[in-house]
């Protein structure tokens, strides 16, 4: 590709792939019912790839929502995660999943769950010699699927994000919520008890007015996403 500038053309110098490849072990692993490891500079892009997506669909839903396809090809896991935010797109899907989160530095590597990393808003356990390293993470198998409120489709931040994850196995459905509280927060119902989940999602929440919505906006549209991810999930 070329453009012109005053007359004359110039080369458009493109960036190579910042990512990493999913290595065929992962895919394996996490298809066999195992631990997984996803690495950190993991590219929403990436996300989104089929073999994965097939493994971890609300993550690779909540990754088609993060800005343009610019960003996509940029933005890692590993940067929403050291951000902190309760706004980020991949914390839902991947608390709803259980994940855990590696941290290495020159004194070992240690791991924590997700719910246990953020400790706030643009803050978490990662101490200041350390680097997320990785997200370990057992896919479920169970139906799951992510949706997001904003006031537009794309390039915005969640005013309130959801996903849920029904977990036959373990005989529960898992959510998690983004944007209202001061970290993304899972609730856990037994499956006989599923339909009691959108009223448990509006109780755990504690959304804030901003100049994005008001704090009962946001949990009137957290019950509603929860009424109709669980119906998504128990349809497929």
């Amino acid at each position: 590709m070329r453009m012109s500038f005053l007359g004359s053309k110039f080369p458009l110098i493109q960036a190579p792939m910042a990512g990493v490849q999913l290595s065929a072990l992962t895919i394996a692993v996490c298809k066999a019912g195992g631990l997984g490891s996803l690495p950190c500079a993991m590219l929403s892009v990436e996300a989104m790839r089929a073999e994965l997506a097939e493994l971890l669909p609300a993550l690779a839903e909540a990754s088609r929502t993060v800005g343009s396809p610019q960003i996509r090809n940029r933005g890692t896991i590993g940067g929403n995660l050291g951000t902190g935010s309760p706004a980020g797109d991949a914390l839902p899907p991947l608390l709803a999943e259980r994940a855990e989160v590696e941290l290495a530095s020159v004194s070992g590597t240690r791991t924590l769950p997700l719910e246990d990393f953020l400790l706030g808003v643009k803050r978490t356990a990662l101490a200041g010699d350390e680097l997320v390293t990785a997200v370990r993470i057992m896919p479920s198998g169970g139906a799951q699927t992510f949706a997001k409120v904003g006031p537009r489709n794309a390039m915005v931040i969640a005013i309130c994000s959801l996903a849920v994850v029904v977990d036959t196995t373990e005989g529960e459905v898992r959510a998690a919520f983004g944007s209202a509280a001061v970290t993304a927060k899972r609730v856990t119902v037994p499956l006989a008890e599923a339909a009691e989940l959108p009223d448990l999602i509006a109780e755990a929440a504690a959304p804030i007015d901003d100049v994005r919505a008001t704090a009962e906006y946001r949990r009137h549209a957290l019950r509603v996403l929860a009424t109709r991810t669980l119906e998504r999930c128990v349809r497929s």
